[in-house]
């Protein structure tokens, strides 16, 4: 029995009020030894993944889905298009991580847009999973990453320092990142933080008022995120102006 094409949404829940009439329709047609192998191989594939964690059963039905739906053309151009898209999003990373490594003065870098990509990059990751099933492993593991990549930018370019007489922990940007290059970017960080935090409150109350949200919890990081993806490419203007 060939079952690969069947889909969350055509199982129907058993119970007192439909169990005398229940839908059931048997198709029997010949089905090819290339056709069966592929069948059993891309099955066997979606298993695996689920049980790997790298893919739930909502993204299998939602492929599965666009399978039967799609033109083939299509489908082909848009797996073509997501290969690339994960391949260019690791080498970005690889090369991110490279030029980092073997950076040793800090000079000339705008290190607090830093510490405003990693907070950018959280939200971004909670916001992923908080969407639970409607998120995709292939998408939350490369968010995770990256997560994990500006925390580590941001401990080689930061001192954590204890006062021996007060025993407080201070935070000091690397002795590298000169004062000319700081005096710019807490100058550029001051401008941007008079232009973005109303425009966040500003955006967070209209969202209070006309978007549904699941919870507080969900509100917060929803208004962040989007209000994130609108303007987040104004991050790169302290670079821009220190340079």
């Amino acid at each position: 029995m060939n079952d690969f094409w069947e889909l969350e949404e055509h199982l129907i829940t058993l119970n007192e009020s439909n169990c005398g009439a229940v839908p059931l329709t048997l198709s029997i047609e010949p089905l090819s030894i290339i056709r069966f192998v592929l069948f059993t191989q891309f099955d066997q594939s979606m298993r695996k993944q689920e049980e790997w964690g790298t893919m739930s059963r909502h993204d299998n039905d939602v492929t599965k889905k666009i399978a039967l739906e799609s033109n083939i053309l299509l489908l082909i151009v848009t797996m073509c298009v997501s290969s690339l898209h994960s391949v260019f999003e690791f080498l970005a990373i690889k090369n991110d991580v490279s030029f980092w490594r073997n950076r040793k003065s800090f000079k000339g870098l705008s290190l607090r847009t830093i510490a405003v990509n990693l907070y950018f990059q959280v939200i971004i990751f909670l916001y992923l999973l908080d969407s639970g099933a409607e998120t995709s492993y292939m998408i939350l593991i490369p968010a995770g990453i990256s997560v994990l990549v500006d925390a580590w930018k941001l401990r080689k370019t930061m001192r954590i320092e204890r006062d021996p007489t007060t025993n407080k922990l201070s935070f000091r940007f690397n002795s590298s990142y000169d004062e000319k290059t700081r005096s710019y970017d807490q100058q550029a960080m001051r401008y941007l933080t008079y232009l973005l935090v109303p425009c966040l409150i500003g955006y967070s109350i209209y969202s209070a008022i006309h978007h549904e949200h699941k919870g507080w919890y969900s509100f917060l990081v929803t208004a962040q995120v989007r209000f994130i993806y609108f303007s987040g490419f104004i991050m790169m203007t302290p670079q821009i102006f220190i340079n």
